[in-house]
């Protein structure tokens, strides 16, 4: 088993903070959007035009016309408002035309890789290229589990010799016999399609059979599954051209007779596929195959909150809530809706936004601002031309706008701005190396109409107090204990640095006490109520803005005593002394190990 030690050591600089990245695959400026059905493609409808679009955003097709969902790699395409077939899309965009076809049973859709249309009088078949067929039928329906039933004249001129007939997909007529003997194309009154078992029903003077395709054969349909009398196999008495009775709009039925008194239904859908047959044994209900329902699996999550929408990869925010709506996500894509209008993004849960401030070296407070740079480095797929960022005002980071500086290079984009950052009133003068330096600033990128993520900036910083105060022994007197003192402030600082003003106090709870300011950086203290032995006191220096700057004294009183017989008489006394400042413990995080 490899093991990985990882120690981490203390360090006085912050790593770049990051946040994650999505592109407009494409842009939101459509009414609709939405996955193709029966193809990987995205499907766009705006001002009555609808385009194809491949799932990197590549625009491959578009068109006014209606474009109906792909089946076989294929979609058809009919002129808006009619049943005109414009031509037909494959799934790479490409357009074939045709001329002189209409949508045939209200079923724009290939089945088995065959299209049927309505050309004037007659029915006929389409391939997959676009080619038409040579056979011209007077009835015809659409291509089901590899069959079509069709029906035609064999003198097609004057419309004489009527046949029924079932093709397969070579556009190849099916033979049919039973018991050996051939059944004639004039024999025969009628042919349905073939359902999801593989079974069709087939009429031949006036006789009712079954026909499986699994083996090619016909069965006579009988009353019951026992019966063996062909005499009593189902029959047509009526007129052949009435048989077939319309229960409603979708449902056609067979009525035929077993015998005097036995009856069988068949019922057929719209496209003569059989769904069901009843008989004296009870009503058999044909399986159907279940289509395959298409399922987007992504690890894109979905977020609302106060009626907007973000999205989150997994358990990480992407983006915050900012559409009016996201309608779905596919894969590493979301379907959203902005400022009313639609398009797709696309995340890059790898791609980041790299954010940093004072180029991510510690910041040393001597005064109230401190003047630096903040800079986002973009990757190469998002251009810094149409990119800002956003730091909350309330932060203390103040960003100057107008100083910004945007670049897009071939190893990477970035943007950077000049801005002051506002000293926190609790910043210490000392870098303790843990949470006490770190200073955190939320910042936002907006780029292609999009808001990041808030990126919590972080960076070290402490408060360098570049003064001192010490007390003039020559100006420390003591009398009746009262104290007087003169202390001086000494201020080291650069040699073009300006001169900011600072104020000077006394802290003790149980001390009176008055200042007068002799000069800027000269006081003149008298405190009372010095009591005997070591007394506390903190002289605080602040300057406009920041934390006060404490120096710790300890005053040592020794009160006057009269002479005794066995101690001389001794006078009151004080010792002013600067009190060290403590030693700063720094922290050391724990090792990490990795197993």
């Amino acid at each position: 088993m490899k093991k990985i030690i990882m120690i981490l050591m203390a360090s006085m600089t912050v790593s770049v903070m990051h946040g994650q990245v999505a592109k407009w695959l494409i842009p939101p400026a459509y009414n609709s959007v939405h996955m193709a059905v029966g193809a990987d493609l995205i499907v766009t409808d705006s001002a009555d035009t609808k385009a194809l679009w491949s799932l990197t955003g590549r625009r491959i097709a578009s068109t006014r016309n209606q474009i109906f969902p792909f089946v076989d790699g294929m979609a058809v395409s009919t002129t808006r408002g009619s049943g005109q077939i414009a031509g037909l899309f494959d799934v790479r965009g490409r357009f074939i035309s045709l001329t002189n076809c209409n949508v045939a049973h209200g079923y724009p859709y290939f089945s088995d890789g065959q299209l049927l249309v309505q050309e004037g009088y007659y029915f006929r078949f389409v391939d997959t290229k676009g080619k038409i067929a040579e056979g011209k039928y007077t009835k015809a329906y659409p291509f089901s589990n590899g069959y079509a039933s069709c029906f035609t004249y064999k003198n097609l001129l004057k419309n004489k010799n009527p046949y029924y007939l079932l093709l397969n997909t070579n556009y190849e007529q099916v033979p049919f016999s039973f018991n050996g003997k051939s059944i004639e194309d004039d024999d025969i009154d009628f042919i349905s399609s073939v359902n999801d078992e593989g079974i069709a029903f087939i009429i031949s003077k006036g006789k009712v059979f079954s026909f499986n395709i699994k083996d090619m054969n016909l069965s006579p349909v009988m009353a019951n599954k026992s019966e063996a009398d062909l005499k009593k196999q189902a029959k047509i008495e009526q007129d052949l051209s009435s048989f077939l009775l319309k229960e409603n709009d979708s449902i056609s039925v067979l009525y035929a007779k077993c015998g005097k008194t036995d009856i069988v239904e068949v019922r057929f859908d719209a496209f003569l596929v059989p769904l069901s047959i009843k008989n004296s044994d009870g009503e058999y209900v044909y399986k159907k195959k279940e289509k395959p329902t298409r399922t987007f699996s992504s690890p894109l999550k979905i977020l609302e909150e106060d009626g907007a929408y973000g999205i989150y990869w997994e358990d990480q925010e992407m983006l915050p809530p900012q559409f009016d709506k996201v309608m779905t996500c596919y894969e590493d894509k979301a379907f959203v809706k902005l400022n009313g209008k639609c398009g797709v993004l696309k995340i890059y849960p790898d791609e980041e936004l790299r954010v940093s401030i004072n180029k991510d070296n510690p910041v040393n407070f001597r005064h109230q601002k401190f003047e630096t740079t903040i800079r986002v480095d973009l990757p190469k797929m998002i251009s810094a031309n149409h990119s800002r960022i956003e730091v909350d005002p309330e932060s203390g980071c103040d960003i100057d706008l107008p100083s910004c500086e945007k670049k897009d290079t071939e190893f990477g984009n970035y943007l950077q701005y000049k801005c002051v950052l506002n000293i926190p009133q609790t910043l210490p003068d000392e870098m303790y190396g843990d949470s006490r330096n770190q200073i955190t600033y939320p910042v936002s990128i907006l780029y292609d109409r999009l808001v990041s993520p808030e990126i919590p900036v972080k960076i070290k910083a402490w408060h360098h107090k570049y003064f001192n105060v010490d007390v003039n022994e020559s100006d420390i007197s003591i009398d009746q204990g009262v104290l007087t003192f003169v202390f001086n402030i000494q201020a080291d600082r650069y040699p073009d640095e300006a001169v900011y003003p600072i104020t000077a106090s006394l802290q003790s709870d149980a001390l009176l006490w008055d200042l007068e300011k002799l000069s800027e950086t000269r006081y003149k203290c008298k405190v009372w109520n010095i009591s005997e032995g070591t007394n506390n006191i903190v002289i605080q220096v602040k300057e406009q803005g920041c934390p006060p700057a404490s120096f710790q004294f300890d005053v040592t009183y020794a009160k006057p005593a009269p002479k005794t017989s066995t101690k001389p008489a001794k006078k009151e006394n004080i010792v002013i002394k600067k009190k060290p400042k403590p030693v700063v413990p720094v922290s050391t995080p724990t090792p990490h190990l990795d197993i």
